[in-house]
Formats: C-alpha cells, sequence, structure tokens
C-alpha cells in the first residue's frame, strides 16, 4: 500500500467510519424525531478506482484495530474498483448500527454534473438526496433546512482555490452549532 493512498483514502475512511459509528450510536431515535442524517460535502459517485492490492495490507491487519465497524462496512476485501466512497462507506456503516439499520438519510453533494449522474447507481441503503452545488453553499443551503443532521464529512475538492483553512473555518462553524 502506498503512503500517498494510505494517507489520501483510507486513512481518512478509517477515522469517518470511526468518528460517524460513535456519533450514530448515541442517536436515540423516537417517534417524532427526523431520521439520522449524514452529509457529505464533496461525494464523489460513491465507488474509488482502488485494486484490492491496494487495501489488502490493511485488510490483513483488520483483527488487530479495537474499532471494527470500517472493516465491517467494507463487506470483505473489496474487488478491483469496488472500493466505497465516502459516503457509501457511511451508509453502511449506518445500517450496522441498530438503533438506526435503514432509517437514516444521506446527503450528497458533487459540483460535477456528470459525476451527480452517476451517484444514484451506486446507492446501497438508506434514503438518498443528490445536491450538486459548490460544497459550502451546498453546507449552508442543506443546515438552513428544517430537518436535523445528525453528521457532516466536510471533504473539499482538492482544488478549492478558497484553500484547507476554508473548511477548517466551516468545521468551527459546525462545532459551534453543535453538530458532529
Amino acid at each position: 500500500m502506498t503512503e500517498n493512498l494510505f494517507a489520501a483514502v483510507l486513512w481518512p475512511h478509517f477515522i469517518l467510519a470511526a468518528a460517524l459509528g460513535h456519533v450514530a450510536k448515541v442517536y436515540v431515535p423516537s417517534s417524532d424525531s427526523e431520521p439520522f442524517c449524514y452529509m457529505d460535502t464533496h461525494a464523489g459517485t460513491g465507488r474509488l478506482p482502488l485494486a484490492s492490492a491496494d487495501i489488502s495490507p490493511l485488510w490483513r491487519r483488520r483483527r488487530a484495530f479495537a474499532n471494527s465497524l470500517y472493516c465491517d462496512a467494507l463487506h470483505g476485501l473489496p474487488a478491483d474498483g469496488e472500493y466505497p466512497g465516502s459516503w457509501v462507506l457511511a451508509a453502511r456503516v449506518l445500517a450496522n448500527i441498530t438503533a438506526i439499520t435503514d432509517e437514516f438519510e444521506v446527503d450528497v453533494n458533487d459540483i460535477d454534473p456528470l459525476t451527480a449522474a452517476h451517484i444514484n447507481s451506486n446507492r446501497e441503503q438508506g434514503r438518498l438526496r443528490v445536491w450538486n452545488h459548490d460544497w459550502f453553499a451546498f453546507l449552508r443551503t442543506r443546515l438552513s433546512m428544517r430537518k436535523s443532521t445528525g453528521f457532516v464529512f466536510i471533504d473539499p475538492p482538492p482544488d478549492d482555490p478558497r484553500g484547507p483553512n476554508y473548511a477548517v473555518d466551516a468545521a468551527l462553524l459546525l462545532d459551534t452549532l453543535t453538530i458532529p
């Protein structure tokens, strides 16, 4: 496994699964509550073109991790080109949490219309809403809706001219609003 692949994809997904699992496990739905909602600001199609060889070193060590949510969400060693993107991985994590099962929503956003058109083909579980905005405009629009948000994955595109500090500021804003 290359160091860049681990740093760019696998490690953030491992952390995403752990953080989302922690937040979702304390969510207790009631008869009048909104379903748990996961938001992904820069979603992609839901599939990443990784070779099984890229993830196999991590997969072989999966029993060494105290947190099994990530590996459980992979459903086995993914076939070449079948590695789940962040929002598919998140939906799988949520589907494995008893209190939520299939009663959750996923808001995914990608500014590229062609990418957004392919999102529905990778939907696996939960309710899915597809957005097509700049990631920050999506975040602002979605948070102004009445429906509550359970978790936001801020994943700005690497070529965002505003730079990474813009995403840090957005995360600080969400923390101020007590949105994980």
